[in-house]
């Protein structure tokens, strides 16, 4: 799997390609006022089809590094969250509820890993809301990029589910 991490406090990809860094640099929590489309590379021909974001946290069934939605949904038992930070994460949880489908547990294989289109522009104007959160709370978040996450078992309009290591 052809995997690129980003480090989102540094504003670049292992790879040496500028992403976003005005992002980070300027606190911005969301890119949804500025018009330049989010693109993790610098041009069309070169980007990467799906982005996943994860933390450093780790399922205890599995070992793997968690997403941020299931990360959030660990810490929200055990984490106290600075206030506006709280209303920011459940500002943003409310859009995703709303705009993001959520497939029937039987529809993906519980092994796959979710990955968002390149093209899901709302979705990812999103998620540097819970980025940031999740950041500002002490918690590292990478961001991978490919062209072929494994054997896909769910996709919409937004987000694919694929099994890491298969075609």
């Amino acid at each position: 799997m052809n995997l690129r991490p980003f480090d989102a406090t540094y504003g670049h990809s292992h790879s040496n390609r500028m992403v976003r860094p005005d992002y980070v640099a300027t606190g911005l929590l969301s890119p949804a006022n500025d018009d330049r489309e989010l693109s993790p590379c610098p041009t069309a021909s070169t980007m990467r089809r799906f982005l996943r974001f994860q933390t450093e946290l780790r399922s205890p069934r599995t070992g793997r590094r968690l997403g941020l939605f299931r990360a959030i949904g660990e810490l929200e038992s055990v984490a106290s969250w600075a206030r506006w930070n709280e209303e920011l994460l459940r500002e943003s949880l409310r859009w995703f509820n709303h705009n993001l489908k959520v497939p029937r547990r039987n529809s993906h294989d519980l092994r796959s890993v979710f990955w968002f289109r390149h093209d899901a522009s709302e979705c990812l104007n999103q998620i540097w809301t819970l980025v940031a959160v999740l950041r500002d709370e002490g918690i590292w978040v990478d961001l991978y990029t490919c062209r072929r996450p494994g054997h896909i078992v769910y996709r919409d309009e937004h987000q694919v589910a694929a099994i890491p290591g298969r075609r």
